[in-house]
Formats: C-alpha cells, structure tokens, sequence
C-alpha cells in the first residue's frame, strides 16, 4: 500500500509540472501570435505585402507576420499607424524591410519597439512624439536616420547608433528631452543640423571616431571630441546648428 501511494503522489506532481509547462508554452505562443484585423495592402509591382492600417484590430501589443496568404510582408506603409493612441508595444519581423513615413508618429502609449534586423533606414517622423517610448534597439543594419525620426519622444533615456549608419537627418533627435547619453557609431559622416536641439538633460555623447570631425561656421576641426561631456555641449547646445561632417576638408 505504502508502495502505491508513492507511485500515486509521484504521478500527480508530474502531471502537474506538466500542466505548468503546457500553461507556459501556450501563453507564450499566444504572445507571439500574428495580431488579427490588420489591413493588407500589395506592393505594386512585387509579389509582396505591406501593412496598411490597424484595421479592426483591437490588441493593443501589436505583432506583424511574416507572411499573409502565402506571401512576404515586407513593409509598413506610410503612416499605417499614425496617432493610434491603443498600441503599446510592436513587433516586427525580419521579413520587414521598409517601415513609411510617420508609420508609428503620435503612437503616445507606445513603450515598446522590437525593429527587424534587415532595416536599414528610419524614415521621416517614424517614431515622433511616441511620448512613452523610454528605450529602442536600433538593427545593427540600420544605414540612415531621417528627418525627425525621434523627434519630442522625450522619454528616451539613451541612444546607440549602430556602427553602419552613415548619416543622421537634421532634427533626429530633436526635443529629446530625457535622452542622456547618446553613442555615435563608427561609420557616421554626416549629422546635420539640430540633430539633438533642446535634449537638455544630454550628458554624455560618445564618438567612436574621434578623428577629423568638423562642423560648419567654426574654424578648424572641433577638439576634444574624446570629452563625452564636451561632445555633449556641443552637439545640443553651442554647435547644434552646425552641419558636421567626417574627413571635412576646406
């Protein structure tokens, strides 16, 4: 009897360990389950998808597949999501190679972006005013930052940019006002005009490259670039107005 109450009891906590682990996986795959209600639209000329407009979705944790009846989804049009107050958080698959102008701007309960690794540009005023946004992951493959991209998501504590971007859109950054520390990648060239305007609490901006950096109207190459506080200064405050430029020679 002693016997078979311990084969009992043994085989009711591995049921129940069981049970928990089907629980987690289910609600795990149900996180990651493509949004429904979404609108669809094909790219001209391409046997691709973009996402066009929210549709009658009501999730507010949005997540975009990969495929819609059987094809690519490789972009977000422009302005898909513009001012939905709804969305949270955002999920995008690697398939996504576009995201259109404004797609996500005034999204103000946004606080959280998962960008897919193949993207390459942030367009015009993609993510402005997202008012709740506090951190971002910028894809490693990321080339170019456009006009606005970031502007008055003043939530935004810290920025890196990745090592391939090569030039960052005036105003970028702009009204930025709880970013404080920023990392300028490698490979950047070019930062036009009042990139970081009014980021008033920035701190500390981080050239990877110090050497050969100069801006317009100032005599020179600027020094002391290797001074995060100075860079800093310069970049939101005395110098903001400046088009900067890598290897710039009169």
């Amino acid at each position: 009897m002693r016997i078979k109450r311990i084969i009992s009891i043994i085989s009711i906590v591995i049921f129940s360990c069981l049970s928990c682990f089907c629980v987690f996986a289910c609600n795990g795959a149900e996180e990651d389950k493509p949004t429904e209600g979404l609108i669809y639209q094909l790219i001209e000329g391409k046997k691709e998808y973009c996402v066009y407009d929210l549709g009658t979705a009501t999730s507010s944790d949005l997540v975009i597949p990969s495929e819609y009846n059987g094809l690519p989804v490789t972009a977000i049009a422009e302005k898909a999501f513009l001012g939905e107050y709804s969305i949270k958080s955002v999920t995008l698959p690697d398939s996504i190679v576009e995201i259109g102008s404004q797609a996500f701007s005034h999204c103000e309960s946004l606080e959280k972006v998962v960008l897919p690794n193949n993207l390459t540009e942030i367009s015009y005023r993609t993510f402005c005013q997202c008012t709740k946004l506090e951190n971002i992951e910028l894809p490693d493959n990321l080339k170019k930052i456009g006009p606005e991209a970031f502007s008055a998501s003043y939530r935004l504590k810290e920025i890196i940019i990745p090592d391939e971007v090569t030039y960052i859109a005036h105003k970028a950054f702009y009204a930025c006002s709880g970013l404080t520390k920023v990392t300028i990648g490698l490979k950047v060239e070019n930062i036009q005009p009042y990139v970081f305007d009014s980021c008033s609490n920035l701190e500390s901006v981080v050239f990877k490259d110090t050497a050969f950096w100069r801006a317009t109207g100032i005599g020179g190459y600027v020094k002391n670039l290797a001074d995060s506080s100075m860079s800093a200064s310069y970049l939101c405050g005395r110098f903001s107005y400046a088009i900067w430029e890598k290897g710039a020679i009169d």
